[in-house]
Parts: C-alpha cells; sequence; structure tokens
C-alpha cells in the first residue's frame, strides 16, 4: 500500500461518526476510502449514513489534521 493511501485509511478511521460498521458500508459501496471523500452528499444520503457523519465525510474532518499527515508524507496533494 502507497504511503498517500495509507493516509486516506487513516482519515476514514479519524472521520467523526465513523464506526467500524458505518466504515465498511462506505467501502462496500465506494470500494475505497479516496472515494468515499468524492462521494456526493446524496451519495452518502443513499447510504444511510446520519447527517452529521455525512457532513464530516463531505468536509474532510479528519484532514483538518494535516499538518499531522504531512509529517508523514513526501507530499501532500489533499
Amino acid at each position: 500500500m502507497e504511503l498517500d493511501g495509507s493516509l486516506s485509511w487513516l482519515a476514514l478511521a479519524l472521520t467523526p461518526g465513523l464506526a467500524s460498521r458505518l466504515s465498511a458500508r462506505l467501502l462496500r459501496e465506494f470500494g475505497s476510502p479516496d472515494e468515499v471523500f468524492r462521494a456526493s452528499p446524496p451519495q452518502l444520503k443513499a447510504c444511510s449514513l446520519p447527517a452529521e457523519t455525512a457532513q464530516a465525510v463531505v468536509k474532510k474532518e479528519a484532514f483538518k489534521i494535516r499538518p499531522f499527515f504531512c509529517t508523514f508524507a513526501a507530499t501532500c496533494n489533499f
């Protein structure tokens, strides 16, 4: 797994409101964490995500700790 791909997995795990079952549901639907973060609000709503959790995904709340991520990545292109 590439480092950039690992960051997406970490961001998915750190997204507020996403427990393991919701994360698994999103991964089944979208295929990868990158695609989860590219999903539109209507697509997330179709996965029965609570509104607050869907907003956290759309706003990429977990990526707000970007300086932390960047210390471990050679390039940051979020």
